[in-house]
């Protein structure tokens, strides 16, 4: 009886110590949790509206770029931790659907994004390219076409033509 104790505790010590060593190296034991998080940069303009400033967050890794990139259109909603930034989507605009298509990442807002609009180009160009360089900043290769209720529209405010999609705008960010 006592031999088979000892054989059922020698077992259990060898695959505790199986379970435990890494395969390869940079390989984690089984037991430690997976990096489950990741960095992702938002673009929100300075006090002057002149420049946008990066803003680093972090946020549940997700497989799929379409839910990366509503976690970060969801982080853009919640506007800026520092107070010398501010958010550049106006108050009361939900996220209604995002999808890729043909290299296109289409972000679909409700109305509130257009119709909660202050106006004015320079307030016009801080929202939609807040959005496009906070998505194109943190996804693979992809022009962003903004959609308001589904459709394509002209303008957002009057000023800036959203027809076509949009890409990074480097010259914009301090």
């Amino acid at each position: 009886m006592k031999r088979w104790l000892v054989l059922i505790f020698v077992a259990i010590v060898v695959i505790l110590i199986v379970l435990l060593i890494p395969k390869k190296e940079g390989e984690r034991p089984i037991f430690f949790p997976k990096e489950d998080k990741i960095k992702i940069r938002l673009f929100f303009p300075d006090e002057q509206a002149e420049y946008f400033v990066v803003e680093e967050r972090e946020v549940e890794k997700k497989e799929k770029e379409e839910d990366i990139a509503r976690l970060i259109i969801r982080e853009l909603l919640k506007g800026p931790t520092n107070e010398d930034l501010y958010s550049a989507i106006p108050e009361g605009t939900k996220l209604r659907e995002i999808y890729i298509y043909e290299d296109v990442l289409y972000v679909d807002f409700s109305p509130e994004i257009s119709n909660n609009h202050p106006g004015g180009s320079t307030g016009e160009i801080m929202t939609i390219f807040s959005v496009v360089n906070s998505l194109c900043a943190n996804l693979t290769q992809y022009s962003v076409q903004i959609l308001i209720d589904g459709k394509p529209q002209e303008t957002l405010a009057g000023h800036i033509v959203l027809y076509e999609p949009l890409a990074f705008k480097k010259d914009m960010v301090k």
